[in-house]
């Protein structure tokens, strides 16, 4: 979570969704816990942008390998 500064007026949830990795070597306990997560993901992602006391912001793995740009960016579309 990062809290409000830099002209973001509420605390930001930043939720990375390391099990959704597009790769074929992941673990089989990744392949059979993967509908579960799914469910719970969306889930979570209902109650993140259903509240007004937060924004939301969700990483993918494909994603971190530009960590730094993709957050910027999305940090600066909160603004």
């Amino acid at each position: 979570m990062l809290w409000p500064q830099k002209g973001i007026d509420k605390p930001v949830i930043i939720e990375y969704w390391g099990l959704l990795r597009d790769d074929k070597t992941v673990a089989d306990w990744v392949h059979k816990k993967r509908p579960r997560y799914l469910r719970r993901k969306e889930e979570k992602e209902m109650a993140y942008r259903e509240s007004d006391l937060y924004y939301y912001v969700s990483l993918y793995p494909q994603e971190v390998v530009n960590l730094d740009t993709i957050l910027k960016s999305k940090l600066e579309e909160l603004l």
